[in-house]
């Protein structure tokens, strides 16, 4: 208990030295939304910081058995237990198998309940201290993956023209007589849509949010809406925006999706594709000129026996040892066994294997998904790890796509 209270103190202590500046960053209380927020008195020591996760589950494997979860984490304890069944508060389930087509309605309920409790505040005796006072509810973050992310903020789904989930002004391409849009920052040939220069990529804001969101509001027709739509990347206002006064400003675009799908399971999908040669491509491009396409045939079987071969060089606590990729790696792999096998494993077999420009781009990637999953992270290391991934999206697009 407290644990907020003594790290925002912590904080603001560090803030106040001769560099004005942190050494670290440690969990979301270092971000700068949040400081911001109690430095103008939104939140105070005695309010009760929340955060809502929203997640999809299939409760069994080979049988149609989709169903959604929320919680409620009060953000009173240190992180490493915000996720224990102790210290969490349950919001609802929906159940399947099909999904939600109206989501906010069944979560709109914890939400009254949440505003309702903000408009009077909730009475607590603290018998640590045997202090009464009145707290209050502040929603601070809003976690979910990505499609959970969709329904939540109303932004549109990832084959938009404007389907970054932190709403910057990075636009889509597509294919000619397509609807489907990918993100590129490189301008394809014969292309009215000027390449984007990535340091030049402006972070999203409320007001561009609001902005955007009445331009889409005032649509007089379905057909005038759809257009809307595809120029601002909105689909609807987002749940966020009320009843909920007490919220950290911006909430609606600064919304968080799990980390775990994009790099344990999108990204190690997308690199094995490439490396098998087993992606989708058009007809126009040649498998067999595809240099990097290394893990085939004997190259394949022989990595997957090296992945196994490693597993009394690994601590015990790493769980079970690794399945062969070669064998199981299309229905049996796991996300913490991807991401092992990724960003431990495949920079070390990979050498000498994969030709030296993909294997030093994809180095890049592994030096940031390392730092970025640590529980303390450094300034020096957030820096660094910024301009890495930063090259290595741009790289990967000269590596990778044809124009």
């Amino acid at each position: 208990m407290g644990y907020r209270a003594r790290t925002t103190a912590k904080i603001f202590e560090s803030l106040s030295g001769d560099n004005n500046s942190l050494l670290s960053y440690n969990d979301f209380f270092y971000g700068q939304d949040y400081l911001d927020t109690v430095k103008d008195g939104s939140i105070r020591s005695e309010n009760r910081v929340l955060m809502i996760s929203l997640d999809s589950a299939q409760l069994f494997q080979n049988k149609p058995s989709d169903c959604w979860i929320y919680i409620w984490v009060v953000m009173v304890h240190p992180p490493d237990v915000w996720h224990k069944k102790k210290y969490m508060l349950p919001g609802g389930f929906i159940p399947g198998p099909i999904k939600p087509k109206i989501l906010d309605s069944f979560i709109f309920l914890g939400f009254y309940h949440i505003a309702a409790v903000q408009s009077k505040g909730l009475p607590i005796w603290d018998a640590l201290r045997d202090v009464y006072y009145i707290s209050n509810l502040f929603i601070a973050i809003a976690i979910s993956n990505g499609p959970g992310l969709v329904y939540c903020n109303g932004f549109v789904g990832y084959h938009g023209k404007n389907s970054c989930k932190a709403m910057c002004e990075q636009k889509g391409r597509h294919k000619p007589g397509e609807t489907h849009y990918y993100p590129a920052l490189f301008k394809p040939h014969n292309y009215d849509h000027n390449e984007i220069d990535f340091c030049q990529v402006l972070p999203s804001s409320l007001t561009t949010y609001q902005a955007n969101l009445q331009y889409l509001v005032v649509s007089l027709n379905a057909t005038q809406y759809k257009k809307h739509r595809l120029e601002m990347g909105i689909s609807k206002p987002s749940i966020f925006l009320r009843p909920l006064p007490r919220s950290i400003p911006g909430l609606v675009i600064i919304q968080f999706y799990h980390i775990m799908h994009l790099i344990a399971l999108n990204i190690p999908d997308l690199l094995i594709s490439l490396w098998w040669k087993t992606i989708d491509c058009e007809t126009t491009s040649n498998k067999g000129s595809w240099n990097w396409g290394v893990l085939v045939g004997d190259t394949w079987k022989t990595h997957g026996k090296a992945i196994v071969d490693s597993t009394s060089h690994l601590p015990g606590s790493f769980d079970c040892p690794r399945q062969n990729p070669a064998e199981k790696i299309t229905s049996r792999y796991k996300a913490w066994e991807f991401f092992l096998y990724i960003y431990g494993l495949c920079p070390g077999i990979l050498y000498g294997i994969l030709p030296e420009k993909y294997w030093r781009n994809f180095c890049k990637l592994v030096f940031c998904v390392q730092i970025f999953n640590k529980h303390r992270i450094s300034t020096s290391n957030l820096q660094q790890a910024h301009k890495k991934v930063l090259k290595f999206s741009a790289e990967f697009e000269l590596l990778y796509y044809q124009q």
